[in-house]
């Protein structure tokens, strides 16, 4: 047996020099001697890991293959990476070899496989903005850039505005969202690289979210008797539900009742309209009003909610 010739280390390079997220390129690794000749006699175990061209950072992605053994000194695989950056391969043997640093190589996205629709905030008052973000993503969720984008306003009466008709960089693009002024519930739709993605946007007095005990109205102020205001709470169970106005010197303006289960007193939200007039049915005067709803569910109360409403005749 031939003994091995001294200087001993590694060699690696890959090829083609990009390669799309997920898709193979070819890695070669080599035991050399210091003329560059292999070592026929080296069967090494080799560990491969990756790390930013640049930076010199951990890479971000995976590797798919990481461990694999030399044959008669060297070793040709086929390799992939998942995340979109520009690395180089390291390898590193078994038999305590200098390692290998291999060429750069520039993993761009792959094919078109999920589009992102989101909304910030995710639900609306009324005639309020929010923005739609939809981003383009490969496989691993890597951002497709230069992609045309579309947005649809598939049901609601709400209006919608494309801010970018390119995805970014990051794969994404915005459209500006306007609430109508009643509650509704608007469904977007973003369509890219032969993908959609629809988006419900729910149009609320309310924070759908919110937790029972939660109350707001809208207007606020309100000016009857051309304009009344509209009263939401959400309640966490079904109850009878009273409703009472006062005049900010506690005199008893308007009172109504609905009961357990029924509209106005139904679990989650419930809504009633304020005509800003008084049980005689005569307007209110302006100023300060505070609404007291209490909730009576079966045997023990539900919820207690107040609210300040400013009339403005």
């Amino acid at each position: 047996m031939r003994a091995i010739s001294s200087g001993l280390h590694l060699e690696a390079t890959v090829t083609p020099a990009t390669a799309r997220a997920g898709e193979p390129f070819t890695l070669t690794v080599r035991a050399v001697n210091i003329a560059g000749s292999v070592i026929q006699e080296v069967n090494s175990w080799v560990t491969v890991s990756a790390k930013h061209a640049s930076s010199g950072q951990p890479g971000r992605g995976t590797l798919f293959t990481t461990q694999f053994q030399l044959l008669q000194g060297q070793r040709s695989i086929s390799e992939s990476y998942t995340f979109v950056e520009p690395i180089v391969i390291v390898a590193r043997d078994d038999a305590g070899n200098a390692p290998a640093l291999a060429n750069a190589i520039t993993i761009t996205p792959g094919p078109a496989a999920v589009l992102h629709l989101t909304s910030n905030p995710t639900w609306l008052g009324g005639n309020q903005h929010s923005t739609l973000s939809a981003v383009l993503a490969d496989q691993f969720d890597n951002g497709i850039p230069d992609q045309a984008m579309s947005f649809t306003l598939v049901s609601g009466t709400g209006t919608l505005t494309p801010i970018d008709i390119m995805t970014g960089a990051d794969g994404s693009a915005r459209a500006d969202l306007q609430a109508p002024r009643q509650p509704e519930s608007e469904i977007v739709r973003a369509s890219a690289g032969g993908l959609s993605s629809d988006l419900t946007v729910a149009v609320s007095l309310v924070d759908p979210n919110a937790p029972g005990g939660t109350v707001t109205n809208f207007p606020n102020p309100c000016h009857p008797p051309q304009q009344g205001t509209t009263l939401a709470y959400k309640l966490d169970d079904q109850a009878t539900v009273k409703i009472r106005i006062f005049s900010q010197t506690g005199t008893l303006v308007r009172e109504v009742n609905f009961n357990r289960g029924a509209t106005g007193g139904m679990s989650g939200l419930n809504t009633w309209q304020w005509d800003g007039r008084n049980g005689a049915g005569d307007v209110v005067a302006s100023g300060g009003y505070i609404v007291l709803l209490e909730a009576q569910g079966a045997g023990q109360t539900v919820n207690v909610m107040r609210r300040k409403i400013a009339v403005v005749r």
